[in-house]
């Protein structure tokens, strides 16, 4: 696995321990794009 995608995933958990509950539907998906656009200006 390339350092993008285990940064992309490492910032994607961090953001999942943010919400109390399970994220489902659009916040989850909504939740990937946010991690994609951090991890962007982060590499």
């Amino acid at each position: 696995m390339s350092g993008n995608m285990k940064t992309y995933q490492a910032i994607r958990d961090a953001l999942r321990h943010l919400y109390p509950k399970e994220s489902q539907g659009n916040i989850a998906r909504r939740l990937n794009v946010l991690a994609a656009l951090i991890n962007g200006i982060v590499r």
